[in-house]
C-alpha cells in the first residue's frame, strides 16, 4: 500500500483503472483468510458482546444516520432508500 502511494506521486505515470469487483475477487480474500486462520477463539468468545455490538448496533446506527442525511440533502430520496444505501 505504501509503495502504491509513493508511486502515485511520480509525475508522468499513466493512470491505471482497476475494476472494483476485481478487488473483491483477487485482493480481499487472502488477508481475510489469513485473519481467519490467526483468530483466537478464546479471545473472540471473551469479546463476543463488543463484536456483536459492532456487528449489529453500530452498523444499524450508521445506516440510520446515512438515511437521515441522504433524506435531508437529496430531494426525493426516501428514508427507506437511504437506509438501504447506508446498510
Amino acid at each position: 500500500m505504501v509503495g502504491g502511494l509513493l508511486i502515485s506521486f511520480i509525475p508522468g505515470i499513466p493512470v491505471i483503472k482497476i475494476d472494483p469487483e476485481l478487488i473483491f475477487i483477487i485482493f480481499l480474500p487472502p488477508p481475510l483468510y489469513e485473519a481467519a486462520l490467526m483468530v483466537s477463539w478464546k479471545e473472540m468468545w471473551k469479546l463476543r458482546r463488543i463484536i456483536a455490538n459492532f456487528a449489529f448496533v453500530v452498523v444499524f446506527l450508521t445506516a440510520l444516520s446515512v438515511a437521515f442525511v441522504a433524506n435531508s440533502y437529496i430531494p426525493g430520496f426516501s428514508l427507506a432508500l437511504g437506509f438501504v444505501v447506508g446498510a
